[in-house]
């Protein structure tokens, strides 16, 4: 979870699936930065089609409170992709 805490990679992946999903991925580790890439992936996923009661808040990640939702997210992400 720590390694996704900035949310870079986060958007980095749902670039790779759907190009130009996330516009601007801040490298920053201000806080509202990383917070703001966790929303952005949210967005994103959500065009994608991932369904909004799959979805993890930002928080859920960025305080490190709710692992399986954010394991939950993934995985709905994971197969929509396929």
């Amino acid at each position: 979870m720590d390694g996704l805490k900035d949310g870079i990679i986060l958007c980095e992946f749902i670039n790779k699936l759907q190009p130009g999903s996330v516009k601007k991925v801040n490298e920053s580790t201000q806080n509202w930065h990383q917070l703001e890439n966790i929303g952005n992936f949210i967005k994103a996923i959500t065009k994608y089609g991932v369904k909004p009661h799959d979805i993890f808040e930002a928080n859920d990640l960025f305080e490190n409170t709710n692992h399986t939702q954010v394991q939950s997210t993934l995985l709905a992400l994971a197969s929509m992709a396929k």
